[in-house]
């Protein structure tokens, strides 16, 4: 992986194509990637673009450098990737991770894994471009089919457990998902939500949901950004769960705010 990035380094004769090259590698890498690439930066052929990348990085998410998250990357296509968690003695669960348009959780992929625990989970990373109602590329053509797609490639019965997850145009979709493939828990980070995305599962019962216990929703949400707290309140009203204000933020990234102030890992343990 180093000589393909130094590779592909000096091709870049701008600025802006170093930024396109670090933004896709941002969707991809897993943590030990993000380490590896760390140390080959005290080459002396590292470029120096390549430096102020991993810095960057470093200094958004404690333990990145020195001691990632032992997630080891599967790229199954351009827009499905696995991260296979290691180091865990006991069954672990999966995460199935719902991008919005941006192809990523709101942070770079490698940040936003540093904040689980590899030992613990495996992760699906799904990544959207126009809208997951049009399916997977090569996989499925609507979302039923990604329901499919993901029932008979990634859920197996030694999993201890299954969550969805997903951020702004994806968060929606991961509650739909954690609807239809029964899981145990369904969160929508700053999710948004349409008439189609509600016409895509059933109303629940909020009573008989809360009494069943599965899957238990929830949604986060800044508790200073409005039209994230009306998404999250017509959800409810469609399939039952809770609101989790995140206090303090005013913008609809709200995942950014609870890096920098170091409350993301304790919030996703908390929800997932």
């Amino acid at each position: 992986m180093i000589e393909d990035y130094l590779a592909k380094a000096r091709a870049c004769r701008t600025e802006n194509l170093f930024n396109r090259l670090h933004i896709r590698l941002e969707e991809n890498l897993a943590p030990p990637e993000v380490a590896a690439l760390g140390r080959a930066a005290r080459r002396p052929d590292f470029p120096e673009a390549g430096q102020a990348w991993l810095a960057g990085l470093g200094a958004k998410t404690p333990g990145l450098l020195d001691a990632p998250e032992a997630f080891e990357r599967r790229e199954i296509s351009d827009r499905v990737l696995f991260y296979a968690g290691k180091g865990g003695a006991t069954p672990k669960r999966l995460l199935i991770a719902f991008t919005g348009k941006a192809r990523r959780m709101m942070l770079p992929t490698p940040v936003f894994l540093q904040a689980l625990d590899a030992a613990a989970w495996d992760v699906v990373l799904l990544k959207r471009t126009k809208s997951f109602l049009e399916g997977l590329d090569g996989e499925a053509t609507d979302f039923d089919g990604v329901i499919a797609y993901l029932r008979r490639a990634f859920i197996r019965a030694d999993y201890s457990g299954v969550a969805t997850v997903g951020t702004s145009g994806g968060g929606g979709f991961a509650v739909v998902a954690a609807l239809k493939l029964k899981a145990d828990r369904g969160v929508s980070i700053s999710g948004t939500v349409n008439a189609a995305l509600l016409a895509l599962a059933p109303r629940r019962n909020r009573l008989m949901a809360a009494l069943r216990g599965r899957p238990r929703l929830c949604f986060v949400h800044a508790s200073d950004f409005a039209s994230d707290r009306r998404a999250a309140n017509r959800m409810i009203r469609a399939w039952g769960g809770r609101r989790r204000e995140v206090p303090g933020v005013e913008e609809h990234n709200v995942v950014w705010p609870l890096q920098q102030r170091g409350e993301l890992k304790r919030l996703l343990r908390e929800v997932l």
